[in-house]
């Protein structure tokens, strides 16, 4: 069953949280991997809630964590770009692309560069981030950083 959207049950238990929903969905063989009209899977709903039980049930079900939306953003730029550190980790430790980018070309590096989770951005460099990437307009992580007046990012 979907929505207009192209949501499923798993996509709205796992944008809200619901766990022990997300399990029964899992256990019934609900697909980690389906995407709505926007690209969005079930693991990138629950990345950009914090839901971090949820996250770790879809990435044990196999969810793929480099799983793009139509605008190239992933689960790894949402948790980034929102300074969820926990959720970062976890898509981290599950393989996920550190470097990728947005059909902008933003990494998630840019992204957390530019809102200034500092721990976020520790994490990702951490984990071999590239600090020399530009986005389509030329901007690096460093200038994202500098034009927002992160200065412990900086």
């Amino acid at each position: 069953a979907e929505d207009d959207y192209g949501s499923t049950p798993l996509h709205q238990a796992s944008e809200y949280g619901y766990g022990t929903l997300v399990q029964q969905l899992l256990e019934a063989g609900a697909d980690t991997n389906t995407k709505n009209t926007y690209g969005w899977t079930p693991l990138y709903q629950a990345s950009k809630n914090r839901h971090d039980t949820v996250v770790q049930q879809l990435l044990e079900a196999g969810a793929d964590t480099n799983a793009e939306d139509e605008d190239g953003w992933t689960p790894l730029h949402q948790a980034s770009r929102k300074g969820y550190d926990t959720v970062v980790q976890q898509l981290l430790e599950a393989g996920a692309d550190i470097n990728a980018k947005t059909k902008y070309g933003w990494t998630p590096l840019d992204w957390v560069s530019r809102t200034g989770y500092d721990t976020v951005v520790q994490q990702l460099l951490e984990a071999g981030a590239d600090t020399n990437t530009k986005n389509t307009y030329g901007w690096t992580p460093l200038y994202q950083a500098s034009g927002n007046g992160h200065d412990t990012v900086v």
